[in-house]
């Protein structure tokens, strides 16, 4: 992150009407050393039009302040600065982005993108939320030759025209949230227990979803949701995958804290 002025780190203030950086962020010191994947870096990128950016950014610190966005180390949000570098639509589109990783592990990847779109509703013009690598970024797609400029991308609700996705409630005015204290987010009602029976694997130990839950299920039934979403103006999550990212979860916690 280089060297960052600390009122711009962890502060309430907002990004459509900070001028003198183009970056604030959040951090937290237990999130980062217990999510930090080290060089292997990469991002979950969600973008909103300005007048969205202040309330999302504020859901955003919630959620990760609350420990509800597993396995995210840090995140940012594009401000109002102007730099001669930008995009001619960052001055109406702003970006958060949250930093997670290893890029290389895509199992553990689409459930860190599946759990962040559940806490932080997103649609997009296109129907997905990308991933894109640390690695990508400091090359440039042009540079390496490549057409696609991110590794993986998950299906989200298309934005309709006026804005906001049908299934997703109105915007809470910031005001009405406050900016003083950081409340905790509404408890989420668990998915059901569903039984899973998967053979163990001997090159799963080191696997985000260890032996129980089956890997190559989720990747295949996210694979199968995605292209499906390409017809579909309706497609979204599918139950059985919100099955499967909830009982990774709760598993990999689970034997984490057996193993310390």
């Amino acid at each position: 992150m280089g060297h960052v002025d600390s009122k711009f780190v962890n502060s309430d203030l907002k990004p459509s009407e900070v001028t003198e950086t183009p970056w604030v962020y959040e951090k937290n010191d237990e999130l980062e050393k217990k999510f930090n994947p080290g060089k292997d870096f990469g991002k979950w990128t969600m973008y909103f039009s300005i007048d969205e950016i202040d309330q999302k950014w504020f859901e955003a610190r919630l959620a990760y302040n609350a420990k509800k966005l597993p396995g995210i180390s840090d995140m940012k949000v594009k401000t109002a600065y102007k730099s001669e570098d930008d995009p001619a639509n960052y001055s109406t589109t702003k970006v958060i982005i949250f930093y997670c990783g290893p890029a290389s592990d895509e199992e553990k990847m689409l459930i860190i993108g599946r759990n962040l779109v559940q806490e932080i509703p997103y649609t997009d013009k296109f129907g997905w939320i990308y991933y894109k690598s640390d690695r990508q970024t400091f090359q440039g797609s042009r540079k390496t030759g490549n057409k696609k400029n991110h590794l993986y991308k998950l299906p989200v609700p298309r934005k309709t025209v006026e804005g906001n996705h049908e299934n997703f409630p109105p915007l809470i005015p910031f005001n009405d949230l406050g900016t003083t204290s950081r409340p905790a987010l509404p408890d989420i009602s668990p998915v059901p227990n569903v039984s899973t029976t998967v053979e163990d694997k001997s090159d799963s130990q080191n696997s985000f979803f260890d032996t129980q839950v089956d890997r190559q299920a989720f990747v295949q039934i996210t694979r199968s949701q995605s292209q499906d979403s390409k017809d579909s103006k309706d497609s979204f999550y599918d139950p059985k995958v919100d099955e499967i990212l909830q009982q990774a979860f709760e598993q990999a916690e689970k034997e984490r804290s057996q193993k310390k």
